[in-house]
């Protein structure tokens, strides 16, 4: 299966199975060719083959004001992880004085993040701020801890920091509060709080991009909202190495509950058996 961003195009022994992912695709043939085209035009570039699929309405989401650099911050990313962890505890151990020292610890603190270790980000902000106590007042520090909380699964914590006044309109605070909230369950908080579109996880990595988008998804489908989360469901490659056994799962789950709501109930059976039946005690009848 050619799996690209607004169709599927699935191998069969007469030819091909155009499967599309939007409405609105339109096949055409001309001799020995296929001719796919749409009136609103198609997206075919590769699942995974380049940058992420951007779903939804961009223009309702700013990402100038963007608080997290997590290209910048992962220093590259969990291959170079261990190497640039040592750097950073060189640097800190040589620190001359308290806020050089200060430095190096929020430094280390924004590796662990930006590589999703929420615990170990937690820990290092506690020794930050045992060490400078006025540090908790700073609103990116807050930010910075209530989304390492909602990473470590501290829900109420994590909205708890979330909604510090400084802070809580601002739209990469509101897409944490909607991950915290729909990790929680709370579903109307987090289709309120979640983007019009994914445009600010495209700098995200894989392990934080996934369950943001499944729990985006989740929580459309929970308000009814089918044509959004299928939308969603689709733009995640499921060739990658960051969707594990669970979140192979959780796809197939929603995917089968989109299906159910669009009337498909054979469909939605046949998605949500082997799920039922597989290792993933969240989905078993």
């Amino acid at each position: 299966v050619r799996r690209l961003t607004d169709l599927e195009i699935i191998p069969s022994v007469l030819g091909v199975v155009v499967r599309p992912v939007k409405d609105g695709l339109i096949v055409n043939t001309a001799k020995d060719f296929v001719i796919l085209s749409s009136v609103a035009g198609l997206n075919v570039a590769q699942e995974g083959g380049g940058a992420p699929a951007l779903i939804g309405d961009a223009s309702a989401d700013d990402d100038s004001a963007r608080l997290f650099d997590f290209p910048n911050w992962r220093l590259g990313g969990v291959k170079r992880f261990h190497k640039s962890k040592q750097e950073i505890q060189e640097t800190l151990a040589a620190a001359a004085t308290p806020e050089d020292r200060a430095g190096a610890l929020m430094k280390l603190a924004l590796l662990y993040f930006a590589n999703t270790f929420g615990q170990e980000t937690l820990g290092i902000l506690d020794i930050a701020q045992a060490e400078n106590p006025e540090i908790e007042k700073n609103p990116d520090f807050i930010a910075i801890r209530g989304a390492a909380r909602a990473m470590a699964g501290h829900y109420p914590e994590s909205l708890q920091d979330l909604s510090f006044p400084a802070i809580q309109q601002n739209p990469e605070v509101r897409l944490w509060v909607g991950f915290a909230a729909a990790a929680s369950e709370q579903w109307h908080m987090a289709e309120g709080a979640f983007p019009k579109s994914n445009k600010l996880l495209l700098q995200y990595p894989e392990s934080l991009s996934i369950p943001f988008t499944l729990y985006m998804a989740e929580s459309a489908l929970r308000l009814g909202h089918t044509d959004e989360a299928k939308q969603l469901l689709n733009s995640i490659d499921v060739t990658s190495e960051a969707v594990d056994a669970h979140y192979h799962a959780a796809i197939d789950y929603l995917k089968g509950e989109t299906a159910s709501q669009e009337g498909h109930i054979d469909a939605a059976v046949a998605l949500w058996q082997p799920v039922a039946k597989g290792l993933d005690r969240l989905y078993h009848a």
